[in-house]
């Protein structure tokens, strides 16, 4: 882990931006180090690929389900 910690907050816009090198824990959802989300369930958000994909429909299952 190498560099500092940071935290902005601007309270005219609503933004808050941040470095944390460890990682940041809001209410149990993780942003990892390296961008990655770790959700309450453990699971990694990274990406995702559907296979066997067929046009219709749009019901699809919950992220990280």
């Amino acid at each position: 882990m190498t560099g500092e910690t940071k935290l902005s907050l601007n309270p005219a816009s609503g933004a808050i931006n941040g470095t944390a090198p460890g990682g940041f824990n809001l209410n149990g959802l993780k942003i990892l180090s390296d961008g990655r989300l770790q959700l309450v369930d453990g699971s990694i958000v990274d990406k995702h690929t559907h296979g066997g994909v067929e046009p219709g429909g749009s019901n699809t299952a919950p992220l990280g389900g």
